[in-house]
Parts: C-alpha cells; sequence; structure tokens
C-alpha cells in the first residue's frame, strides 16, 4: 500500500483491537540487490504524546478512510458471531434428542383483556386469535 507524506491513515492494531490514527511524516525508499523496497514512519496518539514508529514494526491493518475500518471490523465481528452461533447450533444438536411436537395440542388463552382508560373507566376488548 503507498502512501504520501502528510497523509492521515487508520490502525487497526491486531492484538488490542484498537483503532488509531496515524499521519505518514516519512517514507524511505531503498534499493538493494534485492530489489526495490518502499517503508513508512508514522506518528500515532501515545498518551498526551506523539510517538514515532516505523509502520512495519506494527502488527496491524491499516486503512485509509474510516469507513473502510467501519467495514472492516464489522465483517470480523460478524464471523466472530457466526462461529459461536454455529457452535452453540452443534452443540445444541449433539447435547439435545429432537422434540416433535404435536400440532393438535394448543394451549387456549383467554382473548378478552381489561384496560384502564385514561378517564378511570374499564373496558373489556376481544383480541382476535393469534395475539
Amino acid at each position: 500500500m503507498k502512501f504520501q507524506v502528510g497523509q492521515i491513515i487508520f490502525i487497526v492494531l491486531k492484538k488490542k483491537q484498537q483503532v488509531l490514527p496515524a499521519r505518514v511524516i516519512e517514507e524511505i525508499q531503498k534499493k538493494t540487490l534485492q530489489g526495490e523496497e518502499t517503508s513508512y514512519s508514522v506518528e500515532v496518539p501515545v498518551r498526551e504524546e506523539l510517538q514515532v514508529v516505523s509502520l512495519s514494526q506494527l502488527d496491524c491493518d491499516l486503512f485509509t478512510t474510516l469507513s473502510d475500518v467501519r467495514s472492516f471490523l464489522l465483517n470480523n465481528a460478524t464471523s466472530v458471531i457466526d462461529k459461536l452461533l454455529s457452535k452453540a447450533e452443534r452443540a445444541s444438536k449433539k447435547r439435545f434428542p429432537p422434540v416433535v411436537f404435536d400440532e393438535a395440542v394448543q394451549t387456549s388463552i383467554d382473548s378478552k383483556v381489561q384496560v384502564t382508560l385514561e378517564n378511570g373507566s374499564v373496558a373489556n376488548v376481544n383480541l382476535p386469535e393469534g395475539m
């Protein structure tokens, strides 16, 4: 990923799942026998000051917009939730035998309800079936 000096980027630290803003302050281009390499130094807020760090030293995911960070975090959260639900479903199927309910047996619910109105009078209300 290429950045411009002065550009604000967003870092999602993998271990802490923390989002930090960073400003690119240096671009270093290096030519070696193995080829060309570009590295960056950034300023990140640490407590009340800015700390200069080499971007390659950070175990993080990099983004140029907050909307990209949001999408990334939502996808990660959805993935974790889906895994938890799948695990619960597998445990449910393994631990609890299926139960067959007789559809002919239904409980009777009183469909009449008394409601007290604002003026203090009581009204009897018939609820439609299924409520």
